[in-house]
Parts: C-alpha cells; sequence; structure tokens
C-alpha cells in the first residue's frame, strides 16, 4: 500500500511527521521535496567469506528516524524473531548490514520497519 496523503499536497503522512508539517493542510509543506518513505526493496548477496550482506536504498536524511530491525525464521510457519540488529547507513542513501553466515539452511530473513 502506497504511502497516505491526507491533504493531496504530494507528501506522504511519514514525511510530514517527520518534516513538522501539518499533513491535514495542503499550505503546510516540508521544505524539500516529497521522497518515498515507503518499505525499500532489499538486496541480499553474499560476501567472499560466506557472509550475508544485506542492502536497501532509503533518503539517508530520513533513515535516522527509522529503524530496520533484522528479524528471522528457520521455518515459514513458525513466528519471525528479532535477530538483534538493525541495518545502518553504509552511503549517502543506503542502508546495509552484515550478518555472518547461517550455521544451517534454510533461513528466511525481513526487516521491521517502525519509528525509533
Amino acid at each position: 500500500m502506497p504511502p497516505r496523503d491526507l491533504d493531496g499536497d504530494n507528501y506522504s503522512l511519514l514525511q510530514a511527521f517527520l518534516d513538522g508539517s501539518d499533513p491535514l493542510d495542503p499550505q503546510s509543506v516540508p521544505d524539500g521535496p516529497p521522497v518515498s518513505l515507503a518499505p525499500p526493496p532489499v538486496r541480499m548477496e553474499r560476501d567472499g567469506q560466506g557472509q550475508l550482506v544485506f542492502r536497501m536504498d532509503f533518503p539517508g536524511d530520513y533513515a535516522p528516524h527509522l529503524r530496520f530491525r533484522l528479524q528471522k525464521t528457520d521455518d515459514l510457519a513458525a513466528p519471525f524473531t528479532d535477530h538483534g540488529v538493525d541495518a545502518a547507513p553504509t552511503g549517502a542513501d543506503e542502508l546495509g548490514l552484515l550478518i555472518p553466515k547461517p550455521a544451517q539452511w534454510p533461513v528466511f530473513y525481513r526487516f521491521k520497519m517502525s519509528l525509533r
């Protein structure tokens, strides 16, 4: 579901909230342009030692306001549990996380996005 914009000014409720503008007043807009604060696609790859590298593109100015907590499960019929680590900035508009190679497969991962 796309981020909601109740006043038609092209800024999501989340961006308006984080930038301190009134999300119900189309005349009250953030200073910068509208950006997507939707949950980003996650890229996963392995490094040379078999560790897993997660990367996602996200506007750097907004990343400090949000937490991207890694969760995992060994069985999709079981609940996901916190892995205890968050993605962190790795570039201007990129978040990343490196974790050790899993001891056993399969392992399923997801990120839980929340306000800090």
